[in-house]
């Protein structure tokens, strides 16, 4: 749980995330993980669901103050959310 915290938070120098491998998610695993990353326009994912408990909070305000476009490439399965918690306004969905 919470493995991956905050790890890149406030990383302006951060354009491109490393390549996210895990399928499901642990508790709060990606919490805050790119907050304030104000430069970072792609990342790759491979999980295919979001959390769907009200209480669980593996991707939440992870994408917050990222830059206002990039692309966000994920498997086909993974719903179009969008918000800080999902997937950024104004970038592009790619399906793996």
């Amino acid at each position: 749980d919470e493995c991956y915290d905050s790890m890149f938070c406030g990383c302006e120098s951060l354009t491109i995330a490393p390549e996210l491998l895990a399928t499901t998610l642990a508790d709060g695993c990606y919490y805050n993980m790119f907050s304030g990353c104000g430069n970072l326009s792609a990342i790759t994912v491979h999980f295919t669901e979001w959390s769907t408990e009200a209480d669980e909070t593996e991707t939440e305000n992870w994408l917050a103050g990222v830059a206002n476009e990039g692309t966000f490439t994920c498997p086909a399965a993974l719903a179009d959310e969008r918000g800080i918690s999902a997937i950024p306004e104004g970038w592009t969905k790619v399906d793996l």
